[in-house]
């Protein structure tokens, strides 16, 4: 919800901001976390992403979100074992 004077708004919106950069991974976080070349973290990015696209989820091209990552690659199942 936005409030009536503009910098308590940029407030919100770089709250937002960071927000998101702290919940999605990009391309490049991605290649680097499973030590692979950055062309197949985007076939990865585009598989995952497609996967929460059909699931009804909005989805940003070029980044995951950060826990179906988790989940989806073996780091889910040690938090589960955990």
């Amino acid at each position: 919800k936005f409030s009536d004077t503009k910098q308590e708004n940029y407030t919100l919106m770089k709250g937002v901001l960071k927000m998101n950069g702290t919940n999605f991974m990009r391309v490049e976080e991605v290649a680097e976390e499973l030590n692979i070349s950055k062309s197949y973290a985007y076939k990865i990015v585009q598989k995952l992403n497609e996967e929460l696209k059909n699931k009804g989820f909005l989805t940003i091209s070029g980044r995951v979100n950060k826990q179906y990552f988790m989940e989806r690659t073996c780091y889910g199942a040690v938090q589960k074992e955990r």
